[in-house]
């Protein structure tokens, strides 16, 4: 059997991060009652606050947090941003008592929604 090239295996990226139930649970837990979270993504050195909209499964079979950055210490430029954030790849999540209204662009039919979510706004 012929080995397939360096360049036809794709990158570290496009392997999905080992499921994290516990922070799903957290996340979801969140969304259904419209609260904001904390959390910590890969090599984040402080949290980014996030308006969560649901978790869902995308294409690639990942699981990831649709959302808005509300605040990021690290990139303070980068708020009010929609974002797609690998559970798996949280390494801290901390759910708050403080609500929010849900972003209008965000929109659940989206196609990159297709595989469904697991919770949802």
């Amino acid at each position: 059997m012929a080995r397939k090239p360096s360049w036809a295996l794709g990158s570290k990226d496009d392997i999905p991060a080992p499921r994290n139930l516990n922070f799903q649970a957290r996340l979801c837990d969140a969304v259904k009652n419209r609260l904001l979270v904390r959390i910590r993504y890969k090599d984040d050195h402080a949290e980014r606050l996030i308006a969560p909209y649901g978790v869902y499964r995308s294409t690639k079979d990942k699981y990831l947090l649709a959302s808005t950055q509300i605040d990021n210490p690290e990139k303070p430029l980068d708020r009010w941003e929609p974002r797609n954030l690998e559970v798996g790849l949280m390494t801290s999540v901390v759910v708050t008592d403080t609500k929010f209204q849900p972003d209008v662009r965000f929109d659940p039919f989206d196609a990159r929604y297709s595989n469904g979510f697991v919770c949802r706004i």
